[in-house]
């Protein structure tokens, strides 16, 4: 492909009109369709199936149909990727998923996040997700607090009206013509999430067309509106006669749904009105809709890893219709599709305005639908651009029809819903135009100000760009356009859009240096050596400029040209870091406090900063936008284009977050981390504001930094004047250059997920605890699917050795005190599988394991007696404050060297545990008892047991929540644990010792 430079030295490179206009101007739902639209151009690289042919026979399908779908569910991964691809890329539907929460309370096999950072990369995943589905995703504010077994309790935690609201606001800015869960609201949906999701889809169906729900949504610019069917998929749950298995509860209930609309009940499992075919083979794709899915599931590696692509086959959905205001009062047996009865042509836009209105609106919209068929009836796979001078009329017919409705005399809620349909046709107007000429642009930062670096195959490895820029600073983005079809445009315009608005200043960067004369023979020799002068501008911070030939103005960009235009940019001395929108005060509020309401629902805020191309083809103008992009390169994967972010200059982290202080101690150690996304040298001071009466040493520090992304570690001794039973808290305050920075933030991400900022304050929160340990003990940690709990054992003194493959296979276990086995290590760690033997040896000669929760894998005879851990839900305590009952409050383990008492209980956070045992023999000891609400006796959360000389502990309770969280018990509890060896009681005290191998 030819490549050409284009330079745009003009009024265009001002950012554009329409787009700069301040978010709050316009009603909430038209500036979140807009941003939500910049946003699915997050990704540089549209997926295979979305690109050339394929990509536009999907967007002829969608230009061929108003049909609009909503799902609503719970947690990322519970959707029904299947349907939604088909409904979606298969029918052409515009559809929108609903997730109530992020899933801040799952599991994470991928990296180190609990809570809130892991609905952070759950989002992140969940984008990625939807993108393969082809589907908008929205979230409401509530968190996810962990398992959750009933609709009450779940209702308890985030507020029926709160939830309501949320969704009501979603099916008002999306406006769907069908809602659909996955969940009904009843038993069988098991998780107290699942069945608010089902509830929720029902209740919304009547709430989001009454205006005296939610006044304060019309207010700000919505308006109402009234889905016309809602359905839940058929249940999964295993019905037996009249009951229903409940695998949150691990019980059977009777077997009965409820109609949330029309409050009717079944004692029946509620038969299939739609059944959606996600097997259906795409042969433009070479693959099913089913299939596209599970490549989308994949990408929600975080909950378990990863999941396979099923073959090809069939994959049905069925779906059972619950209301419809289509077709008069009687729900239909059976139908073809969710959009069965209802009108879908482009021509029944024209039905939402007032009958005298119709007529005129019906004719345009007819001449719309014509352009659109013409466009189908041209396609051609092998020259899409066949179709471009249909889909160029169709976007300017629509364009006029839209600018009639705003003049005409309307009632404003119908020429909304006529605007707001048609704003989606010229949308996938001008996708499609894109995709018939094969027009596409990626926006992407350079490395230095000084134009646009072209490295070719072969060429020299791209440098590395920081992700980051800050307040102030100066860049260069490089907007690469290419025009890969078969027939020429005109390129009109290159220009920056900021999301935000503000003073971003955009300009060409300036005229090329003539080169530098070579130095005097004599410069060689010069005293000292030193080099000749180098060029220097503002924007070149003195290094030299590279000459480049002169570019074409922005003009004609021929079929099978490449062009590129280059631009420099400078932040915003008051721009804000790209942060979440959301966040809360601490893990006991189960919802997000939202920082900036224009943002609401959204996944995230909208990156900063945006390219727009605006060109011409046969005298219609179209537009490309994308977010501007930095590449980074990734061992293994190649170089990924990750978008950019606003970052503060320095970020201050603190370690530990939360942690405990024995009373008994008087010194605490604290890290702090500076961390700089300052492109060149900076140096500041640290100061720590300490509770009265407390010092450290040092009283402040200095640091420095040389370039961006490098992190200064700073150590400081705290000393305390004494400890009571309290938290206390220490904040890290940095000042650089002028201003105080009392925040830090991590990147969260993994290779091949977009990573994404997340902020907290660089504050420690430490609690006193009276709580002591053995002496010198030397402990070994199996990390299992990821922890926090090693660095929290630094709080009591106790430094864990990471025990590695080898060690578990070749190495001297004998060494150590106690070995510590994380979270499902037995499904996250292959080798302990096989290793196993080595541990009960170990064990067997005086050793002591201590196995955190593990899954179903571990009901394989690994224990050294008989332990049956359920891959159900029905053995899991999920409410946090369930009381626990201490069934040998005199044991040993329970007394040494601290005394348990039920207090140690208490405070704890999300949940009590995961993967209680079924059943136990009878050489175990059970310490504790527990239950949730309902629930039977759960004995097995501490157990321990004696086995040859040693002892080996297994724990259903949560300590890798709550030992990172600071919850005083848990470190009491554990420390016990990791002393079992050195207890000074006899060597057989359990009451089952005449029954352990020895």
């Amino acid at each position: 492909m030819k490549r050409t430079v284009l330079q745009p030295i003009y009024a265009a490179l001002a950012v554009c009109a329409v787009l700069a206009v301040p978010a709050m101007a316009r009603p909430q739902a038209q500036h979140d369709a807009e941003e939500l639209h910049i946003q699915q151009n997050a990704f540089a690289t549209p997926l295979p199936f979305d690109r050339g042919a394929a990509g536009l026979a999907q967007s002829l399908r969608k230009l061929s149909t108003r049909a609009t779908l909503l799902q609503i569910n719970a947690h990322p991964d519970d959707e029904d990727g299947a349907s939604l691809a088909y409904v979606s890329r298969g029918l052409g539907a515009t559809v929108s998923l609903l997730s109530l929460n992020r899933g801040e309370g799952g599991q994470n096999v991928m990296t180190p996040e609990f809570w809130d950072g892991l609905g952070i990369l759950r989002t992140q995943e969940h984008l990625t997700a939807n993108h393969y589905y082809g589907v908008n995703l929205y979230y409401t504010r509530v968190a996810d607090f962990g398992f959750s077994k009933t609709r009450e309790e779940t209702l308890r935690q985030w507020g029926h009206e709160r939830v309501l609201g949320d969704a009501v606001r979603v099916v008002r800015e999306t406006r769907p013509m069908v809602i659909t869960s996955v969940f009904s609201g009843n038993s069988s949906d098991g998780h107290g999430h699942h069945q608010t999701a089902g509830v929720t889809a029902q209740e919304v169906y009547n709430a989001a067309g009454d205006p005296k729900m939610f006044p304060e949504q019309i207010k700000e610019g919505l308006q109402p509106w009234s889905p016309l069917k809602v359905y839940a998929r058929s249940p999964f749950a295993r019905a037996t006669g009249k009951t229903v298995y409940d695998y949150a509860t691990g019980k059977t209930e009777p077997l009965l749904y409820r109609n949330y609309i029309t409050g009717e009940t079944m004692d029946f499992v509620p038969p299939a009105t739609v059944t959606v075919p996600g097997g259906t083979y795409n042969a433009l794709f070479g693959e099913s809709y089913a299939q596209i899915s599970r490549e989308g599931l994949n990408q929600q590696k975080s909950q378990n890893g990863g999941v396979a692509t099923p073959p090809p086959g069939r994959a049905d959905a069925s779906y059972h219709l619950y209301a419809s205001r289509v077709g008069g009062s009687r729900l239909p047996q059976q139908e073809d599709n969710f959009f069965a009865g209802i009108d879908t042509s482009l021509p029944a836009i024209a039905s939402v305005l007032p009958t005298a209105a119709q007529g005129s609106a019906r004719t345009q919209l007819v001449a719309i639908d014509a352009q659109v068929r013409e466009a189908n009836a041209r396609f051609d796979a092998n020259d899409p651009s066949k179709s471009a001078l249909a889909l160029a009329k169709g976007l300017d017919l629509t364009r006029a029809l839209i600018a009639d409705l705003r003049k005409a005399k309307l009632p404003e809620e119908a020429r909304y819903n006529a605007i707001f349909e048609l704003e989606t046709k010229e949308r996938q107007f001008n996708q499609a135009l894109a995709q018939s000429l094969g027009m596409s642009m990626v926006a992407t930062v350079q490395a230095g100000p000084s134009g646009p670096q072209q490295i070719g195959p072969g060429g020299p490895p791209q440098p590395v760009i920081s992700q980051t820029v800050v307040a102030g600073e100066n860049f260069g983005v490089n907007i690469h356009v290419a025009d890969q079809g078969l027939t020429p445009v005109a390129v009109d315009a290159i220009t920056l859009v900021p999301s935000f608005g503000g003073d971003w200043k955009v300009r060409t960067p300036p005229p090329p240096l003539a080169p530098a004369p070579p130095p005097p023979a004599a410069s060689a020799t010069t005293t000292g050596g030193e080099a000749p002068p180098v060029a220097s501008t503002a924007e070149g911070r003195g290094s030299r400029l590279a000459a480049a030939p002169t570019p074409p103005p922005i003009g004609p960009l021929a079929a099978g040209v490449a062009t590129d235009a280059f631009l420099l940019a400078t932040v915003p001395a008051d721009a804000a870091p790209t942060a979440p929108y959301f966040s809360r005060p601490s893990l006991e509020q189960s919802f997000y406090d939202i920082k900036d309401p224009r943002f609401l629902t959204l996944p995230t805020e909208p990156y900063p900063l945006s390219a727009q191309v605006n060109y011409t083809f046969a005298g219609t103008h179209a537009t490309l936008t994308g977010v501007v992009q930095t590449p980074h390169r990734y061992n293994g994967l190649g170089v990924l284009q990750e978008p950019l972010l606003v970052a503060p200059a320095i970020s201050v982290s603190v370690s530990p977050a939360s942690g405990i202080l024995p009373l008994t101690n008087t010194a605490l150690p604290l890290q702090i981390t500076i961390h700089s996304s300052v492109k060149g040298p900076a140096s500041g001071t640290l100061k720590l504001e300490l509770p009265k009466g407390w010092t450290s040493e040092p009283a402040s520090a200095t640091f420095k930094t040389m370039r961006d992304n490098e992190d200064v570690v700073l150590r400081f001794r705290v000393t305390t004047p004494g400890l009571a039973t309290q938290t206390y808290p220490i904040t890290a305050v940095a000042e650089y250059n002028g201003k105080q920075y009392t925040q830090g933030f991590t990147t969260i991400g993994y290779p091949g997920i977009r990573p994404y900022p997340r902020y907290a304050p660089s504050t420690s929160r430490i609690t006193g605890v009276d709580v002591k340990v053995a002496q010198a003990l030397k402990v070994g940690y199996v990390m299992g699917s990821g922890d926090e709990v090693p660095d929290s054992l630094h709080e009591i003194g106790v430094d864990p050795v990471m025990l590695s493959d080898t060690d578990l296979q070749r190495g001297d276990l004998n060494s150590y005190d106690a070995i510590i086995l994380g979270v499902r290590t037995y499904t996250a760690r292959p080798a302990i599988r096989a290793a196993n033997s080595r541990l009960l040896d170990y064990v067997k000669a005086g050793g002591v394991v201590i196995s955190q929760y593990q899954d179903a894998t571990y009901d394989h005879d690994y224990a050294p007696f008989p332990i049956s851990v359920p891959g159900d839900q029905g053995h899991t305590v999920v409410e946090e404050d369930a009381k626990v009952t201490l069934l040998h409050a005199d044991d040993p383990v329970m007394t040494w060297p601290n005394k348990i008492v039920p207090a140690d209980f208490d405070n704890w956070v999300e949940e009590r545990g995961h993967g209680f045992p079924k059943s136990f023999g009878p050489e175990w000891t059970a310490l504790t008892e527990v239950h949730d609400t309902g629930q039977d006796p759960q004995k097995g959360g501490l157990l321990y047991a004696q086995y040859g000389k040693g002892y080996y502990a297994y724990l259903a309770y949560a300590f890798f929540r709550e030992m990172p969280e600071g919850v005083p018990g848990s470190f009491r509890i554990m420390a016990n644990l990791l002393s079992l060896g050195k207890n000074p009681k006899p060597s057989c005290w359990t009451p089952a010792c005449a029954n352990t191998r020895q």
